[in-house]
């Protein structure tokens, strides 16, 4: 017995009859993605932000919240959206044509009637020019900027100086050859001059020419 092919097991998505929907989900996934961004403790070139392939879609894994933890769950089969906590509660939206905005504002309800309360700031900037990768010259890193409130107390050392690394970052430098640290900038200090990456750059000088009093 001849084995399926691949044009038999995987459906035909031509990009021309899906882009509308590509971009939607597209942006489901950064609602989602920026959710676990803002309760997930930090870890290098933001890899804490990833979402997980799965059997049936995509999902965050655990995410921690307090002394619990849930998880959001794209569900591509039923085309639903889980959502799951650790305490038992669960909720589960359609994942239906409707607009980007009317997503979040479901989503955020029901994570809000779970007790799980989670704020996203307003986008800021998404990279729309090439930026060669310092791991891999054949791929280019694509930045997203969002405005952020703290909901807790921020635990983080913060620096006002740059490249102010303690003996623990140091140590991990010496091992992996990379460490990161969060600077606290002035307003009155604060421009394009005062960070280094080109995309950096670009955004300094966005919010300084928007925001300034």
């Amino acid at each position: 017995m001849n084995s399926p092919s691949l044009e038999d097991t995987w459906p035909s998505l031509p990009f021309e009859h899906t882009h509308d929907t590509c971009a939607t989900v597209h942006m489901w996934t950064q609602i989602v993605g920026k959710i676990r961004l803002a309760k997930s403790p930090w870890t290098n070139h933001s890899w804490h932000v990833t979402l997980y392939v799965t059997a049936r879609g995509l999902t965050t894994g655990p995410i921690p919240y307090g002394d619990r933890t849930f998880q959001i769950d794209f569900d591509f089969i039923v085309h639903q959206l889980a959502i799951q906590s650790s305490d038992g509660g669960t909720a589960h939206l359609p994942l239906v044509a409707q607009s980007v905005a009317t997503f979040y504002g479901r989503l955020m309800g029901e994570l809000d009637r779970m007790n799980l309360h989670v704020a996203i700031g307003e986008h800021i900037y998404t990279t729309d020019f090439f930026v060669e990768s310092a791991f891999n010259v054949a791929k280019q890193i694509l930045a997203i900027y969002y405005f952020a409130t703290a909901l807790e107390p921020i635990k983080v050392p913060l620096r006002t100086v740059p490249f102010d690394f303690d003996e623990g970052q140091l140590k991990i430098y010496s091992e992996l050859e990379q460490t990161e640290t969060f600077r606290f900038i002035n307003w009155d200090d604060f421009s394009a001059d005062s960070v280094t990456l080109p995309i950096d750059k670009i955004v300094a000088s966005w919010i300084k020419e928007k925001y300034q009093p």
